[in-house]
């Protein structure tokens, strides 16, 4: 239901109206009468006040709040915002035996141009190899490298070349978190029920992890989960980790976010002690796993609109289809808002999606089907850590 305040001029004829019923007597029709400056004085009044009560309604949920308010809410909840967390990466630099790098030594990224710090001295070893782990001085995605990215040192250190090269990764560099990622984080608390390492737990504990977005678990292993093969059982947990958009624009998970969700779902960050999730050894029996992408195209026919805006529709329909494609996932019963509920992806959604940017131009289309590489498809149901996208390079043809 909307919240719908009274205009100035509604609240101008109120007050007048009860004025004069007060004093029992009709307001002269002259602009400047007491009543009318009165009911003038005290509209702008109530106006500023419905205003301030509207912002404090809109403050007080979730849904609705800014980035103030949002805050305020989390706390009350213990649900923080996801501050940017800077990458820790592990490099090799050819070393004399003996020599010594400390951390005063500071190295460049040669792709990135990110400073990094060694976080404790190293001596080389007999391999005549330093392997250095180091922070990006720099936090978030920004300063994520992958393997053989090189580095260079910012002076020469006697008997260690001034050239090292990536060879793993500590911790993934990820950014702060973003505003809608935070609410929906927040509303996935509100709207459903913690308590006894139920599925409720595995999102929450997951989805506090720096640069996840999305926790999906499930019973059971991921060979079942996926294939239908073999059996449950009792204490098998899967989650699957969709990771922010920054770190990978499909949602891919790389292995140092899997270990950080592990943690996360494992041991209290703030503590440190065990979460003791029940029938899980936290082991043999989790899973998490990243979630994976079925691609997607989608064949138009009949598309009808002028031609001096049609390489504009055009991109405006890829631009729609990518994300209806990116809004379908598969619904977990019982922990997934059933509201939000959109598991299938079928032709009359996506011509749906067509149609209201092909009609705002005053143009027509007459079909549209989909396919997974030739296959045409009647309606297609992701299964559990699947999401569907559009393909990037020819997603949609025209016919």
């Amino acid at each position: 239901m909307a919240f719908i305040t009274s205009t100035v001029q509604q609240l101008y004829d109120s007050a007048l109206s009860i004025i004069e019923s007060k004093i029992n007597q009709t307001t002269p029709a002259a602009d400047k009468a007491y009543n009318k400056v009165q009911s003038a004085v005290l509209s702008l009044l109530l106006t500023s006040l419905l205003k301030l009560a509207t912002d404090r309604a809109k403050e007080a949920l979730t849904i609705s709040a800014s980035i103030v308010g949002l805050r305020i809410i989390g706390n009350g909840y213990g649900i923080i915002e996801k501050e940017a967390q800077s990458a820790v990466i592990i490099f090799d630099v050819p070393a004399v035996e003996g020599t010594i790098i400390d951390t005063s030594v500071i190295y460049v990224g040669k792709d990135n141009g990110v400073r990094y710090r060694p976080n404790f001295q190293v001596i080389a070893g007999p391999t005549n190899i330093a392997t250095i782990t180091a922070t990006a001085l720099t936090a978030g995605v920004v300063g994520n490298l992958i393997i053989d990215q090189v580095v260079n040192a910012d002076r020469q250190v006697p008997g260690a070349e001034q050239t090292g090269v990536v060879t793993g990764y500590v911790t993934t560099g990820t950014n702060a978190e973003e505003v809608e990622a935070y609410r929906q984080r927040l509303l996935t608390y509100e709207r459903s029920r913690g308590g006894g390492s139920n599925s409720t737990d595995y999102r929450n504990n997951a989805q506090e992890t720096s640069g996840v977005f999305r926790a999906d678990p499930y019973s059971g292993n991921p060979t079942y989960l996926q294939t239908g093969a073999g059996a449950i059982y009792p204490g098998e947990r899967t989650v699957f980790i969709e990771a922010d958009a920054s770190i990978d624009p499909d949602g891919v998970a790389p292995p140092s976010l899997l270990d950080d969700a592990r943690n996360y779902i494992q041991y209290d960050p703030d503590t440190g002690n065990a979460r003791e999730v029940l029938g899980c050894d936290g082991n043999s029996t989790l899973w998490v796993e990243s979630i994976y992408n079925t691609v997607f195209y989608v064949d138009i026919f009949g598309l009808d609109v002028s031609l001096d805006i049609e390489l504009q529709v055009k991109t405006e329909i890829e631009t729609g289809v990518k994300k209806y494609f990116r809004s379908v996932r598969h619904y977990i019963s019982g922990l997934d808002f059933i509201a939000d509920k959109n598991d299938n992806v079928k032709p009359p959604a996506i011509s749906r999606v067509i149609q209201d940017i092909v009609s705002a131009y005053g143009g027509t289309f007459t079909s549209v089907t989909f396919d997974i590489g030739g296959s045409t498809l009647p309606s297609y149901l992701p299964k559990p850590g699947e999401r569907v996208k559009l393909a990037d390079i020819g997603g949609i043809t025209y016919g």
